[in-house]
């Protein structure tokens, strides 16, 4: 957010210093008349009673409020969520004048855009490390949903939600409708609904925004604004119960609206109501799952993809990961990694689990070239700060190549496909075909002497020490992925029947190693006393993973799965270890 230029912001006082902001009232008479507000500062441990907004940033369209006497610039949609508050009655009188508010009362309020000073980095680490606390200490979590007009001008949409609201409420409210209830219902309690005024509701960018899943997850109270309206979010919690109870019997009147909510992809799978089940489940809430639940959810930083659920994550709570917005996307995802592989691998044995954990937490940072210049500059001169360790994988040989075929790239499919008359191409062959040529570019040859692998049975101290006794010269690593040689690649076959591709250096002879729970592989070269990794591959789906009857965990992967199915196994001979320095994990897991 580029925030008031000329703000002359004062250091916070202490460890645990914030500032609060308070609205000024204005004559109904004046209700166009400019936003004012103050900031003052306070000790957390003894701020007076407070709310926290949550809402989405959302574009950069920006107007001007009056914040203690200087013109400043906020962006369009708090600007909204200031006058709608204002319009409330979340605002005092006069700025100039000390109130001593109760909880139920208070006109305080927290809100990150203003109250941190976002041009100070030093400040913004700290105040984000205190997050978590900010709002698990508010009375209140006010979450804004915007303004309805933001998507339709039409009368009848404004009646839909207004009705849809008051039937939350009304849920909130019902005092005979406890958690273990749900066979009642309360289908009565909610009007006649329009579904598609409804699906708009959890359509709302607001709950595509990363921060709020800390903010509604820590919250001991949440009031949900949208436009003029209100509801409380215990009745979105207990529509979410009403709709997954498999006791559920509306009344005939709303059986098809409400089998209509049960089926919607976007009501069931919405944001809104994983929030709902992180909110009731905290105790359960680690660090890996968090990521995995918001790995579509957005922010302006990918920094945030991490930084903003350290107060929610349990496992996260004595600063096991410290916030620091001056370390480069690569540094935080190496934090991350040595954060979680120690706890999914046995007395520092091979785990089977990190590969598939970096995979999906660069899926969620969403930057694969800023991460792989970061791998690059990390091979070129090893960043001190970051471990150099190699990580341990437990990986499976699942075959060997016995195939190459002709140098291809993405243009060459792509004129493959254009050869193709209309009719032998269906929906689904297309849309196969345009993430094959989207992912070539994972398709990239390795050349790190850091990283090596053993087999698992071969293993011993001395065999490992053998292989990290090398010291890589900047003249023996190169930029894998910016070489001519990793713009092609080969269409390849394995012994078993699979096909895929693999990068330009592979050879007929090398072993294809895969990863259990994903669809990473790697390209191993046998050597004496061990394997190099020379590039990743692409495995296409086996039969079984293409006839559509496929576990729901792995319809989420483009290519195969190895452990798809109850039957598979693996020989100790086919049995892995890899050790992996941090830029090459990162390359095989882009």
């Amino acid at each position: 957010m580029t925030q008031m230029p000329g703000y002359p912001y004062s250091p916070l006082e202490g460890s645990d210093g914030i500032r609060l902001l308070t609205i000024e009232a204005v004559d109904p008479e004046e209700e166009c008349a400019e936003i004012r507000c103050k900031i003052e500062k306070f000790r957390l441990e003894s701020a007076p009673p407070y709310r926290a907004l949550s809402y989405a940033w959302g574009h950069t369209n920006s107007k001007a409020i009056i914040l203690d006497g200087s013109r400043v610039k906020i962006r369009e949609n708090l600007w909204h969520a200031l006058w709608n508050l204002r319009d409330r009655g979340f605002s005092v009188p006069n700025l100039t004048t000390r109130y001593h508010f109760t909880k139920g009362d208070t006109k305080w309020i927290w809100i990150d855009a203003l109250c941190i000073d976002q041009r100070n980095t030093a400040e913004r680490n700290h105040q984000v490390r205190l997050m978590g606390q900010i709002y698990k200490t508010a009375v209140e979590v006010v979450a804004w949903l915007g303004c309805l007009k933001e998507k339709s001008n039409n009368g009848r949409d404004f009646y839909d939600v207004y009705a849809w609201m008051i039937g939350l409420n009304k849920l909130a409210e019902e005092t005979q409708l406890g958690d273990g209830d749900y066979y009642l219902a309360g289908t009565h309690l909610l009007p006649e609904f329009n579904p598609i005024t409804v699906l708009q509701f959890f359509d709302r960018p607001y709950w595509r925004r990363m921060w709020i899943v800390q903010e509604i997850g820590l919250a001991s109270d949440i009031t949900i604004l949208f436009d003029d309206l209100s509801a409380n979010w215990k009745g979105l919690h207990r529509l979410r119960m009403l709709l997954s109870s498999p006791s559920l019997a509306p009344a005939p009147a709303f059986t098809a609206r409400f089998q209509l909510l049960r089926t919607n992809e976007k009501v069931q799978g919405s944001q809104a109501f994983s929030l709902d089940r992180h909110r009731t489940s905290q105790q359960s809430n680690k660090l890996e799952d968090l990521i995995e639940t918001c790995q579509d959810s957005i922010c302006s930083d990918p920094r945030d993809k991490v930084y903003a659920l350290l107060g929610l994550a349990v496992d996260c709570q004595n600063d096991e990961l410290a916030v620091d917005y001056s370390k480069t996307l690569f540094q935080i995802y190496a934090d991350v990694i040595n954060f979680y592989h120690p706890s999914h691998s046995r007395e520092g044995g091979p785990s089977q689990h990190t590969v598939r954990f970096s995979q999906m937490l660069q899926r969620s940072f969403d930057r694969p070239s800023e991460l792989r210049d970061g791998a690059d500059r990390y091979l070129l001169a090893p960043d001190s700060e970051l471990s150099l360790s190699a990580i341990n994988i437990f990986g499976i040989c699942t075959s060997i190549i016995s195939g190459l075929g002709q140098a291809c790239n993405s243009a060459t499919i792509l004129l493959q496909l254009s050869k193709l008359p209309p009719h032998h191409i269906d929906a689904r062959s297309r849309e196969n075909m345009s993430r094959t040529i989207e992912d070539m570019r994972k398709v990239i040859p390795i050349s790190s002497q850091t990283s090596f692998a053993l087999q698992a049975q071969n293993a011993t101290r001395f065999l490992v020490s053998i292989n990290t006794s090398a010291t890589p010269s900047s003249k023996q690593i190169k930029k894998s992925h910016s070489t001519q040689e990793s713009q092609n690649c080969l269409p390849f076959v394995m012994d078993n029947g699979q096909t895929g591709y693999v990068p330009m250096n592979a050879r007929i002879g090398d072993s294809i190693c895969q990863f259990l729970g994903c669809d990473v592989a790697a390209v191993l070269r046998e050597r004496p006393g061990g394997y190099d990794i020379v590039g990743r591959a692409l495995v296409d789906k086996s039969v079984a993973e293409l006839q559509g009857n496929a576990e729901s965990w792995t319809k989420k992967y483009s290519y195969s799965v190895p452990d798809f199915g109850s039957t598979f196994t693996w020989t100790p001979e086919q049995a892995m270890y890899l050790y992996l320095d941090m830029a090459t994990l990162q390359q095989l897991t882009a």
